[in-house]
Order: structure tokens, then sequence, then C-alpha cells
């Protein structure tokens, strides 16, 4: 696999550094990594990338070569040649201390502060300073490639000729990932605010091998670190587009390493490849070298632990506290104790060191000479690549399976999605060649966009030649990043669409309804007026498809009984039925309304599916034969009776008329599912009723069509706002700001004391600390993480404090994430399976919790639920597949779930505003939040990431996934908005004047000649474009900015002068003294001038009239929807030419108001980005706009009171008519 992270500017790289061998007197190219087996530490890095060629002045720096101290200072500390010393571009920006930053504020307070007053701020601003984390730059991207474990086994234990073989495979697949990386991914942006993506002359790259993880098991991977300094098509050095292109890429080019390090392997080795463990979904599945035992993985995937140090700590602590040695049962417990309670530092060793401890250890585990099984394994190994034109005649197949995964899993995909399917349905062949991967990856990808719909839209205006990459493609379009769905999608999401419009369903008659909602009361907690109405509108609307929208904790339930009781009043008992998503939720609705329930998995299994077609069969044979029964004068009285036992079994998986069928937690319920539901409710003549909150996390399959639904319906749908779980008032307030994305309720949170942070190690002890004090108190809590491997090691260490404590045995049964269960313990089941009963229509469910009666020798394990009941046995392979340690869970487990206390630690980069919102939702009496605020390695000493920044970063971030059909309207907006359309037309103006400003630079005396080529010639023409417009000569103000002098001592001169321009600029407009010349359009952007290319002239064109177009469709959407902001200014005046200027003027503020991304009710939003030099240009005429159209609207408010001032005397009414 490939993982990718930033590397951030200063030294941050010197992890990369820490124990690497001395390379003196090598020469001039790394050497092997056996030229290291004797020596403590890794091997030096070497440089890779055909990026090397345009650094020490063109001379470039040879792939292959030895990377120095020296140059890896220059290219990530300052963003300097590392051969010369030269910029690359931009330096690196140095970020100020919290020292500078905190003078600079005191330096500003007020003159007038008393001395206690002045002394409370200064406190408060040092606080904040101190606390608030440094910007830093960029300064790469660290791209760590990792062999599946068994491949590490091998190499490991293998003889040197064969561990230099995998090395060997190893580095020729990370190389031909960086070659496809420069080829397909590596961009850089130009243009206005980076609107134009162009290609770039490869990439610069420093490599590192290391042998092992922090454990100390054998990992051979290789961190390659590709510089954020990339040549554009014209040589200047730019910033590579890792949003916009390297990140989404990452998976695709993980799982193209994949398949390039097994190619290699079975060429060189012959060794042979299978697929691991059970994984439902192909994205998940592992493969590893045939042969490989599991036991020798799980035995080199232990974590470092300092075993023998720290337990020997904890048996001298034993000894002061007992006065007595430990027995050997607790020196089991205290070594247990100390595996999963400490983590030492990494540890350097020679390759020596390591492979003597290694194969130690993997003898324990083979029962025979490593060597000489590595050896063995090889001998007989057999495999060879596939010829690719057997592989040819699959890529139809391969292309299904690839789609099928990609529509199953979501309703959009992006091409680097399909890229990553394509690598991994063509893991299972071999080839011999790298250009046989890449062609047989990329007839997939073809054959998968075929047979998809792309809803990215078409280019909109022309792109001249000059921005058009060398595929061809405009530069104005992000490669790789059209979108695509399905007609399957799209088809069911209009049918969901159409249910919720037809009004054919049953229904409640309104005398029903108000004695049932006051009898189901007085059963039920007293219902809120919101609630009462939610019944009602469901009740009686008629919709095929209905949607009951309610965040976390406001009623859903009480709500849902007070339904049931209407409904059936009217229907009937049983006319109720429920569904989920998952068994447990289907389980937990069963017991809370009384009412048959079942998941939708198996719900369709039953009534669609496999079981569904294996009953057809069933009762066409039977038919059959009772037809030959009765030619025969036989008795058809078996076969009649068969045939109405599968007659019943079909009748019991269908909806009937008049049922009202709720499916809980729908917005886990992917869109398919969905159609499928409705469909057959549709036709049984009965009604779906939708139950969720599309705040929470959405469906692991391709989903959205909950949130889609409650959109569309709006103010019909019904919503229950009042949240009930919560025992404090402001927590009940905080979770709903929390639910919108409001960024300051997080202040809210750190006031209460519910947020805390620190390292990865210190967040997940503190968080694991307070659950195990709730749990000890007898409170009910739930201790959440972000991904499986944390809950995997949380879980662990439960156990090993429980083990210390003696509440459970010391030995377990191995459960297949590497723990142990055994007596005592609590766990958890992830497969439902109905044959093992635990009572009537009970039986074991996914995500149901267990505590474990009694451990058997044959690996069996005897369990009661948590809450009590009949125990079960479950079997041995059930176990060892399906079972897991249950004290700690990720967020996807925890969704529905209601404790007294939660724990949620929050990941920096995994965690989203939706899954943030489930952990902290959870407990009733508090929710707490453990932040991660130092999530990387290389991070600098000292260096502490704030965690009120990191939760604001992480409510921004929303991981809702939208609609195929809502999909299509975000690509729409994003390529009409008026932000990327003037970005293209500044871009585009700037381009066609080159000419113009290039020569009136030309003539001012700068130290570099090519002033075309500096970073900051696109922001300096923009600023003169800006002065032109405000009436100012940017001939005559530029000689009067700066001297010689000081251009001479500027690593830029051309940034120097275009701040200064800006600030002229801005100065002369707020004094009224500069006067725009010349024409805006919308009022905003000035209008090209110089413009002599005709290919040019069209795609200015074009877009003005787009960009002009847009604007009108902003004011006309805000005239229909009434918005707050343009309801405020006023009415339009009834004179025509009055009201043109009126239009005139709010169609500025509209497109302002796009442009910046103002949504608030207020027409010119919140005076912020001061230093924006363009968003203060653009406020400006925005509110000269909005003063313009206040007083048009004043006048038409005074003329209207003058003429019902004069009608108001001779106005007749009442009985003087």
């Amino acid at each position: 696999m490939m993982s990718l992270k930033e590397l951030h500017a200063g030294d941050g790289y010197t992890y990369l550094l820490r124990h690497v061998v001395d390379a003196e007197g090598m020469a001039g190219t790394v050497s092997p990594l056996s030229r290291y087996y004797a020596e403590s530490g890794n091997p030096p890095g070497w440089w890779m990338g055909t990026g090397l060629t345009g650094l020490a002045h063109g001379s470039g720096i040879d792939a292959g070569s030895v990377v120095t101290e020296a140059q890896m200072e220059r290219l990530f500390k300052h963003g300097t040649d590392p051969a010369t010393a030269v910029p690359l571009g931009r330096r690196f920006a140095q970020p100020k201390s919290w020292r500078e930053r905190a003078d600079a504020r005191i330096h500003a307070l007020p003159t007038d502060l008393t001395g206690h007053e002045r002394a409370t701020r200064i406190a408060a601003i040092e606080t904040q300073e101190r606390d608030r984390p440094a910007r830093r730059p960029v300064a790469g991207f660290d791209c760590v490639f990792s062999p599946p474990k068994s491949v590490s086994a091998l190499w490991a234990l293998a003889p040197d000729q064969v561990r230099a073989q995998i090395e060997h495979a190893h580095h020729d697949a990370l190389a031909e990932v960086l070659r496809v990386i420069e080829r397909d991914v590596a961009r850089t942006r130009i243009g206005t605010r980076g609107v134009a993506q162009v290609d770039t002359r490869g990439v610069i790259a420093t490599a590192f091998d290391h042998y092992d993880s922090r454990a100390g098991d054998p990992q051979l991977h290789t961190h390659v670190v590709i510089a954020n300094r990339v040549q554009g098509p014209d040589g200047s050095w730019r910033t590579l587009d890792s949003r916009g292109s390297l990140f989404p890429a990452a998976v695709a080019m993980s799982e193209l390493y994949d398949t390039l390090l097994a190619d290699h392997l079975t060429q060189e080795l012959g060794v042979g490849w299978e697929r691991r463990g059970t994984p439902r979904k192909p994205k998940n599945q592992s493969w590893e070298i045939t042969g490989i035992p599991d036991q020798l993985i799980t035995e080199f995937s232990q974590r470092a632990h300092g075993i023998e140090a720290v337990k020997d700590d904890l048996i001298a602590a034993y000894r002061q506290a007992h006065g007595r040695d430990p027995d050997d049962a607790t020196i089991l417990r205290l070594r247990q104790q100390a595996t999963y309670a400490t983590r030492p530092g990494k540890q350097f060793r020679s390759l020596a060191e390591m492979s003597t401890d290694w194969r130690a250890r993997a003898t324990h585990v083979l029962g025979k000479d490593p060597g000489q099984w590595a050896a063995s394994l090889i001998d007989r190994a057999a495999a060879s690549p596939t010829h690719p034109n057997s592989v040819a005649g699959l890529v139809d197949r391969l292309a299904t399976e690839a789609l099928t995964e990609l529509s199953t899993e979501r309703s959009t995909w992006r091409t680097w999605n399909i890229r990553a399917a394509a690598a991994r349905v063509s893991m299972p062949y071999r080839l011999p060649t790298t250009s046989d991967r890449d062609s047989l990856i990329e007839a997939i990808t073809r054959r998968v966009i075929e047979l998809s719909v792309c809803i990215t839209p078409p280019e909109l205006a022309d792109t001249p030649k000059v921005f058009r990459r060398a595929d061809g493609t405009s530069a104005f379009q992000r490669s790789h990043a059209d979108v695509y769905t399905t007609t399957t999608i799209l088809t069911a999401e209009n049918h969901l669409l159409a249910a919720a419009e037809s009004l054919t369903a049953p229904v409640v008659d309104d005398d029903v309804i108000p004695k049932t909602v006051t009898a189901s009361t007085s059963r039920q907690s007293t219902l809120s007026d919101e609630q009462s109405s939610a019944v009602v509108a469901i009740a009686i609307s008629g919709r095929v498809v209905d949607v009951l929208v309610g965040p976390a904790g406001s009623g859903k339930t009480t709500t849902l009984a007070a339904l049931r009781s209407v409904w059936e009043d009217q229907h009937g008992d049983g006319s109720v039925v429920g569904l989920a998503p998952s068994a447990a939720a289907a389980d937990v609705l069963r017991e809370s309304l009384g009412i048959a329930t079942e998941n939708t998995t198996k719900w369709l299994h039953e009534s669609t599916g496999p079981a569904a077609e294996h009953r057809l069969r069933r009762a066409a044979h039977m038919r059959e034969r009772r037809a030959a029964a009765l030619a025969a004068g036989r008795s058809t009285a078996p076969f009649d009776a068969a045939l109405a036992q599968l007659n019943e079994a079909t009748q019991r998986w269908r909806f009937h008329a008049g049922q009202l069928v709720i499916v809980d937690e729908a917005s886990l319920a992917g869109t398919l599912t969905l159609d499928t539901l409705h469909a057959q409710v549709e036709r049984a003549g009965a009604k779906l009723l939708l139950v969720g909150d599309p705040a929470q996390l959405s469906a692991v399959d391709a989903g959205g069509a909950f949130g889609l639904l409650a959109r569309h319906l709006g103010d019909h749908a019904p919503q229950l706002t009042g949240v009930r779980r919560f025992t404090h008032a402001w927590e009940r307030d905080a979770t709903i700001r929390l639910r919108q994305g409001d960024t300051d309720v997080v202040d809210t949170y750190l006031q209460h004391d519910r947020v805390h942070s620190g390292d990865s190690e210190e967040a997940v002890d503190a968080a694991y600390d307070a659950w195990r004090v709730d749990m000890a108190a007898g409170l009910t809590s739930l201790l959440i993480a972000a991904d499986a491997s944390t809950v995997r090691d949380l879980n662990a260490r439960a156990r090993a404090d429980r083990v210390t404590a003696g509440d459970i045995e010391p030995d377990g049964v191995a459960l297949h994430d590497g723990t142990t269960a055994g007596r005592g313990d609590r766990v958890v089941t992830r497969r439902n399976n109905r044959n093992l009963v635990t009572g009537a229509r009970s039986w074991v469910k996914n995500g149901d919790h267990w505590t474990v009666q009694h451990r058997h020798d044959d690996g069996s394990l005897t369990v009661t639920r948590a809450a009590g009941g009949h125990a079960v046995t479950l079997p041995a392979a059930y176990v060892a597949e399906h079972v897991e340690l249950g004290y700690a869970t990720t967020t996807h487990r925890a969704q529905g779930a209601t404790v007294d206390t939660a724990h949620t630690i929050v990941d920096p980069i995994a965690t989203t505003r939706e899954s943030l919102y489930v952990g902290m939702t959870r407990g009733r009496h508090a929710n707490t939040a453990y932040v991660i605020t130092d999530h990387d390695d290389e991070l600098p000493d000292g260096l502490v990431r704030d965690a009120g920044g990191v939760l604001v970063d992480v409510i921004r971030r929303t991981g809702a996934e939208l609609s195929a059909r809502e999909t299509i309207t975000a690509e729409q907006d994003h390529a009409t908005t008026i932000a990327r359309l003037a970005a293209e037309y500044d871009t585009l103006a700037r381009e066609a004047a080159t000419h113009h400003w290039t020569g009136l630079l030309s003539t001012y005396p700068l130290p570099d000649a090519d002033a075309a080529g500096s970073p900051a010639y696109a922001a300096l023409v923009s600023a003169m474009r800006r002065a032109d417009a405000h009436g100012l000569n940017p001939t005559t103000l530029l000689p009067r900015l700066a001297d010689r002098d000081e251009l001479h001592a500027n690593d830029d001169p051309l940034d120097l002068l275009g701040r200064r321009l800006e600030e002229v600029t801005d100065r002369a407009a707020a004094t009224g003294r500069a006067r725009t010349r010349g024409r805006m359009i919308v009022g905003l952007i000035p209008a090209a001038t110089h413009v002599v290319d005709p290919e040019m002239r069209r795609a200015l064109d074009e877009r003005e009239a787009l960009i002009e177009h847009r604007a009108a469709a902003l004011v006309q959407q805000a005239i229909t929807e009434r918005s707050p902001w343009l309801t405020g200014i006023g009415p339009a005046p009834p004179n025509p030419q009055q009201r043109k200027h009126w239009m005139r003027c709010v169609t500025t503020i509209a497109a302002y108001r796009e442009r910046h991304e103002i949504t608030g009710p207020d027409a010119l939003g919140d005076q912020h980005r001061r230093d924006d030099w363009a968003y203060r240009s653009d406020r400006r005429r925005a509110a000269e706009a909005l003063h313009a159209v206040r007083h048009a609207s004043a006048a038409v408010d005074t003329l209207a009171g003058g003429i019902a001032h004069e009608r108001r005397p001779i106005r007749i009414s009442g009985p003087a008519l």
C-alpha cells in the first residue's frame, strides 16, 4: 500500500535523517540494502524524479545519487534549490513566533485602558497566541510504500539473494508509481486564485528505505518524499496541486503499487498470491503470498511495548505492595499489562541484529529453521505471469466488476475512483511487464467510463490553445476529475422523488387522529406540539414515501410509538412493520415499538433476492410433480401442502395493503435498497416512512437518498427540533449548533470542559482513562475511535487491565484481529447468524454485545447478552472470524446507541462533522471529545496543534454523501459560479494583454529581466489592471512605489511592487480619490483591454456573457425566494429607468456575494479577509451599489407615503358610503 501525508516546512524532514548510517566513501549512488546489513540504523536516501533536471541552474542532480542533510535542509526547510540554495519560486514563509504575534496585538491595544484592563487584555492575548498553532507551509508529501505483511515476513527470513530480489521488486514498483504520478498526477496551478491546472516537468523526490516498524517487527517500507516545488510548462517554479490532484489520486496509486509489486515478485520468484479473510468489499481484501501462514503474519504484526523492562517494574511494584513475589499467574497478568500499556520510541539496530531476532521469533511459529522454510517456499513456487492477450479478453467482465463495486459503494465517483477499482479487479492476474499492467488498468477504466453516465458539465466557454494541456484538455477543468454515476442510480432517485410527491398511499381519517393521539399520550410520555404535529402530518399526508427528520435525542421513538397507535387504530393490529439497515437497529425498533421488524438486507434477500428465487424454483418444481401425479391418478395432497407452505413463506415476505412500513436509521440505507422497498410498498398499496437524520453518518452503500428526500420535501417533511436526550440544557443547544455546522459551538464545549487534547498517545490515554472511571462507577459508557486499528488497541488495553485486576482469565481464544477473548470478557458479534438462537425471535446479530461465560477447549465461547437472557455457544469457526472484544467501538457502530456518557477520540484527518456529531450525542449526561493535536511524527518538538482549531476544521469537513441528482446540481453550480468565471476571465485578460504589461514592466529597472517568470507576476498584473480600472496610471505609479535598493534587496521585487500597488489603489478608493474608468462587468470585474488575439477575445466574451447570465439568475432567485439580504434592501422603483438602475445595482451585490461566499442575511456580510485586496475592492463597489439601491427604495417609500397622505382626506368607507 501507499499512504500519503503532508510534510511541513521547518525541521519536519529531520525524522528521515535520524540514525541514517554514514554514507561517506560510497560511490555516487546508493548501494543495495545489503551494503548496510551490519550497520546500526537506516541506509541513506537517494534522489528520484525527472524534475531533478531543472535544478542547479539546469545542470540537474543525478537520479539515484545520495541525499545529504544539507540538501534536505535547503529543499524542505527553506524551499530552495538543494544544489545551489537559490529559491525555487518563493521561499517558505517563516511563521512568526507566538511572542511576535502577541506583541503586535498588544501594541494595537487602545491607549485609554486602565492598568487592570490592560493587564487582563495582555494576559488573554498571550494565552490565545501561545495556544494558537503556527501556520507552516507544506514543504512536501511523504508517500510511504509498504509491501503486504507476508512480503516483509518473507524478506525478513529469506536468504540474502531472495532478500535482494524482494527489495528490487519493491523499488521497481514504487519507481513505476512515481513515473505514473509524474505523467498523470503531478499538476500545478496558475492564474487568479489558481484557477488553471497545468502540466509539470516532473517531480523532485527523495527516497529513504526503512527496515522495521516502530514495534521492531519486519516492515520493509520506503518514504518517498515529493517536494512541493515543480516547474510548470513555462519553467517557473510553483507548488504542486495537492488537493486537486495528488490526494485524490492517492488510493489509485496505492492500488497500482500493490499490483505492480505482485507482478514483479511473481516474475522474480514465482510466488503466487491469494486473498485472506472474508471481507465484504473488494477494496478491503488482503492479498498475501501463498504459503505464508497467518500465524507468522500475526507474530510480525505486534505493537512496540518494551515488555520485559516494564514487566520488571510492575513486578518490583508488586513486591513492594504485597511483600512477596508474584506467582506465575500474576506474572502473566503483569506481562500482559506491560504488553498493552507501554509504547517506547523507535529503536535503531542493525539489520543483522534484527534478522537474528526475527528468525528466533519465527522459529516458535514455524517449528523449523526459518531460513530453510523460506528457501523451501521459494523452491516450490511455480507461479508465472498471465499472457496479456489472455487478460485482454476479460476487460468487459473486469469492468463490470469494477462498476458494480463503485455503484454499490457510492452514488457518484470520479476517474481516480475508477482507476483504483480497475486495479483492484485486475489484482488476481499477474502480468509480465509494467506497460502490460498500465494498459490493462487503462482499458478497464475506459470501459467503466463507457458504461457510466458523466455528470460533469461540458466546457461552457472556449479555452484558447495556450490554456490547454498536452493532452488537449482545458486547464480550467481539473484533470481526471469528471464525475460519473449510472442510469440505475439516477432512475432510483427519480422513483423515490416521484413517490414522495405521489398522494396515493393509505391515510388515517381525521376523526380517528385526535382521540388516538390523546390515548397514546396517556400511555406514553407526553407528546410535544411538534411531535403531535409530526404524527398528524404523516398519518394524513397520503405520500407513498414520507420522511421524518429528527436530530439525535429529539424523541423520534416516542413520536413513532404514537404514530403506531394512530395507524393501527385505523388499519388494524399488525399494520405497522419496521425495517432498519442493521439487525441490531431492527431489534431496538422492535423492542421500542412492539412491532415486527427485520433488517433490510434480510428482507430483500427473502422478498426479491436469492431466497425468493429459490422458492419460485421449488414452486415450479412442485407444480410439475403435482401435474404428473394428477395425470397418473395419484394423490396431489403432498404437493398441495408443499405449495401452500411455499406460498405462506412468500406472503410472510410481502407488504400488504394499508401497512405503514417504517425504516429507521434511514440515512444508513442505500439508495437502491430504498428504491426496491418503495416499489414493493407501492405495489402493495402501503406507505413507506423513512426516519433518520441526514446530519448523521451516511450509508456505507451508495447513499444520499434520505438527504435528497428531506431537502426536496423541505417544510413538507416533518422535523423534530426539540432535543430531549441530554441532562444539561446547554448541551441540548450545543448539539443542534454542531449539527448545523456552527463552528462557534467549539467555544461552548471548551467552556464546559468537554474538550481535552494532546498528541495521539495523550488523547487516547485520556479518553480511555475517563471511560474506565465511568464504567467503574456503574455508568453505561462508550469509548469511540475513528478507526478500527485504534479500537483494536483500546480493546487489547482494556482486556490487559481487566486481567491485571483479576476480573477475567488471562488466557483466551485467538480472534481475527490478533486479540484474545476469555471468560469474563465483553465481546461483540460481527455477523448475523439466525441458527444461533437465544430465545423467541432472538438470535445472534451483528453488533450484539455479550459477556463470555465459558471458554471451551475447541475455541468456542458460551456467552450471554450484556442485558442478560439465555446463553448461547458461539462455534469456534464463528468466534475466530466474527467476534471482537467489545470495550471500544467505531463511530459507525456507535450510531443509534444511547448511554450515560460517551468519550470520542477526534482524529484531525479522519473525523468529519457527521462522525463528530454522532460521537458527541450518544451520552445523556456527558459527551467529551479527546482531540489529537499532533497527528504527524514530523512535527517539531514543542509544537502542538490547537484543539479548538482542529475541531473547527472537523466541523467544516462534511462527509455526507450527496445523491447523484444533487451532485449534478453542485457540479453545474461550480462550473458557473461567479468566483470561478471571474478568475478565469481575469487570467485570460492578463494573458491576452501580456505584450502590454510586459512591455510596461520592461521600461522599469527590475533586477530580473524575466518578469513573467516571477511567481508574483500574475498578482502584479492583476494589481495593475485593478489600479487602471480605478483611474490610476500604473506606468507613473510603479517608479514611485520602491527604489532600486529596495528592489534589489527583496527576494521577489514583483511581489513587493504588487503589494504596494494594491495598497495605493485601496487607499485611493477608500478616500474617494480614485474614479472608475472603463467598463466593469456586473459592476465588479474590469473588462479586458489591449486584447488583439481573436481566440482570446472570443474566450473572454463568452465568459463575460456567462458571468452576466449567472448574476441575473442569482438576482431572480433572490427575488423568487425572498432572500433576507434582498428584502432588507427595499422595493424596486416603478419607474422603468430607475428600476433598470436598481436591478443593475442589485446584480452587483448578488455577484459580490457569490464571488466571496457571503451567505448571511446581511447584504454585504461581515467585513472579513481584511488583507484580501480584491475582496476589499469588491466590497466597496457592492457598498456603493447598496447605497444607491437603498436611496432609490427610500424614494419609492417616500413617494408612496405622500400619495397615501394626499388621498386620506377624500377616502370614503363604512357608513359614509
